[in-house]
């Protein structure tokens, strides 16, 4: 009987390794395959259907944006759509927001010309800080990231009503897995 529970944990065993195993080489495969693609792809003219409503989320919703923004016929007469198309280099959607909104927000502050500067010689000299920043940023490459000025600027803090049956409701997990361990 004792023989059988052991070989039973032995077998438990080394199937959660052989788990665990085959979950870390394939973050790995997947992670070299990802860095493959941004070296590949680094600094190329990207040509794809680009949803001008979704990217411009940002601009829109961005109050410091409203504050300085070309109107939307001068946005045209420039051809400031095709001028993003010729010059979006942009790997994650949070990018391709960001440069639509500084294209459509133009600046004049020294201050902040300088400091863009400085971040663009920063990434043009240093490839590997580059290429980190990319594969943090392409976590977030989803459909679903083109929302994040909602949660950003629309984001309201209401109080809690019912605080304490929410950490009382998440304790309870705990406190019946501890009872489970203790009685068994």
């Amino acid at each position: 009987m004792f023989i059988d529970n052991y070989q039973g944990y032995i077998i438990l065993f080394i199937l959660s390794l052989v788990c665990i195993s085959s979950i870390i080489i394939l973050s790995r495969w997947k992670r070299a395959k990802i860095i493959k693609g941004i070296k590949g792809n680094w600094g190329k003219e990207r040509i794809c259907f680009r949803d001008f409503s979704r990217i411009a989320k940002y601009h829109t919703r961005s109050p410091d944006a409203k504050k300085q923004s070309l109107d939307s016929r001068t946005a045209s007469d420039l051809n400031l759509d095709e001028i993003y198309s010729k010059i979006d280099r942009c790997k994650s959607k949070i990018g391709q927001q960001y440069l639509y909104s500084m294209l459509h927000s133009p600046t004049f502050n020294e201050g902040i010309l300088k400091e863009r500067g400085t971040l663009i010689e920063l990434f043009s000299n240093n490839s590997v800080l580059a290429q980190k920043v990319q594969l943090e940023l392409h976590k977030l490459n989803t459909h679903l990231t083109y929302s994040l000025p909602n949660l950003i600027f629309d984001w309201k803090f209401e109080r809690l009503r019912y605080k304490i049956i929410i950490i009382l409701l998440s304790i309870v997990p705990i406190f019946l897995i501890l009872l489970g361990v203790y009685y068994n």
